[in-house]
């Protein structure tokens, strides 16, 4: 096994976000009813399954689901799948988060990448 990452930097991101989202959403929304998913984010982060770029997008959507009633979690294993968010509460809403990879030889002009594919 290799050596475990620096969460310092993930963690922070994700919390920094989540004060974003606090002061765009007010009340409806404390940054504190995120902190259960940014710990278990930080959690997969340590073993190396998730990145910042997508787990930044999951905990934007997780956030829009909440304040729409939802009950959320991310990274659900859903049989022999896991999806990345997923809102209960009346009905069941499963979201996978696409964030698009740029292979490395492509890193100083991704959009031609994109455009190609």
């Amino acid at each position: 096994m290799g050596p475990v990452p620096d969460t310092r930097r993930f963690r922070s991101d994700l919390e920094m976000l989540a004060r974003r989202i606090e002061r765009r959403a007010g009340e409806r929304l404390p940054a504190s009813r995120l902190q259960p998913l940014i710990d278990g984010l930080t959690e997969l982060y340590m073993s190396g399954a998730v990145k910042i770029n997508h787990s930044a997008m999951e905990l934007v959507v997780a956030a829009h689901l909440m304040m729409r009633g939802y009950l959320v979690d991310v990274e659900v294993e859903v049989g022999d799948l896991r999806c990345d968010v997923m809102g209960t509460g009346g009905d069941r809403v499963i979201v996978e988060v696409e964030t698009g990879f740029v292979p490395p030889d492509h890193a100083l002009d991704p959009g031609s990448f994109c455009r190609a594919r």
